[in-house]
This record gives C-alpha cells, sequence and structure tokens, in this order.
C-alpha cells in the first residue's frame, strides 16, 4: 500500500528501497513506512542502528549495506494524501501496533518522517473515539509541519490526524 501510489509504474521500477531510505528525503514514503516498522539499518562503517536514528542522521559518507525488518510486526496500516494518485504525498502516515505500542510515523510534512509512540495500548483501545482523538491530537502535535506549494502547515496537520485515525480504524478491524 505505501509503495503503490509512487510517481508510477516505470519510476517505482527503477528505484531502490535503499536509494529510497538513504536519501531521507521529506516526501518518502518508503521511509515513512519503515519507521513505522521496527526497522534496522546496517551502515559501512557505523554498524547497525536503529532507522530512527538513521533518519536523524546528517548525510555523510557512510554506506548503507542492509535493512533488517523484523518479521513479528503485528498489525500496520499505512495513508497518504496527495493531491493526484501518482503526485508527491502531502502528508503520509504509518500506525503500527506492537505488543502494546502504538507507533505512528508521519512523513512528508516536508521534512523527514517523524515517530511518536504510546505504550501499554490495548486493541480495545482503539475501539474509543476519546482514545483516537487524543492520541492524533498527541502525536500531530510532536511534530511540526511545513509549509509548500502543495499544502499549509495548518491543512498538513489536520490530515495527518485524520490519517492517523483511519490508520488506526483499519488495525482494529485487521483490514491491513
Amino acid at each position: 500500500e505505501a509503495l503503490r501510489h509512487i510517481v508510477g509504474t516505470q519510476f517505482r521500477n527503477c528505484a531502490t528501497v535503499g536509494g529510497s531510505l538513504f536519501g531521507r528525503f521529506g516526501f518518502s514514503d518508503v521511509l515513512t513506512l519503515f519507521l513505522g516498522l521496527d526497522t534496522f539499518v546496517e551502515l559501512y562503517p557505523t554498524g547497525i542502528i536503529t532507522i530512527g536514528e538513521f533518519a536523524k542522521m546528517q548525510p555523510d559518507d557512510s554506506i548503507l549495506t542492509k535493512i533488517f525488518v523484523k518479521k513479528d510486526q503485528g498489525k500496520t496500516a499505512y495513508l497518504s494524501a496527495r493531491n493526484t494518485s501518482t503526485d508527491f504525498p502531502l502528508a503520509a502516515c504509518c500506525v503500527s501496533w506492537r505488543k502494546g505500542t502504538l507507533t505512528v510515523s508521519m512523513g512528508a510534512r516536508p521534512a523527514k518522517a517523524a515517530a511518536f509512540s504510546r505504550e501499554n495500548v490495548c486493541l480495545e483501545d482503539l475501539k474509543k473515539e476519546d482514545f483516537l482523538e487524543e492520541f492524533a491530537r498527541d502525536a500531530a502535535a510532536s511534530v511540526n509541519f511545513g509549509s509548500n506549494r502543495r499544502a499549509s502547515a495548518e491543512y498538513r496537520h489536520y490530515v495527518t490526524k485524520v490519517l492517523i485515525k483511519r490508520c488506526c480504524g483499519s488495525i482494529k478491524k485487521g483490514d491491513r
């Protein structure tokens, strides 16, 4: 789902996961997705680090050699909002629930994706509208949204809260 909307078939067939991650682009669907999952990268000469640490790093001369995605990912949903179907996203989010921890990564802000987590969350909590509203509000408030020609910061903030609630709804129903 996260990769389906990337520009078009021809471009998608030429792009690589490693290249998309290593660029740490603000519009990256790939970085937003992997930040929401329990993912690690191996850099030469640095070694193995979490994708969250990697996303915060400044570009350097490191070489991305491997990407590790743990097999037990729990439940995950990804959604993005775009002006047209193959355009860059104006807001993107990945929500995952694993072992009582609810994590959301928010991308296309237009800055690098950033994550927000809450522990001790059960799947029953995702059925409560007040919990969803509070979680979406707190997650969106944890990052700064920027404006550009695609969307204003206020619009991105609003859309991100909607996407977070929709992803949580997909997880509680087991759609994704």
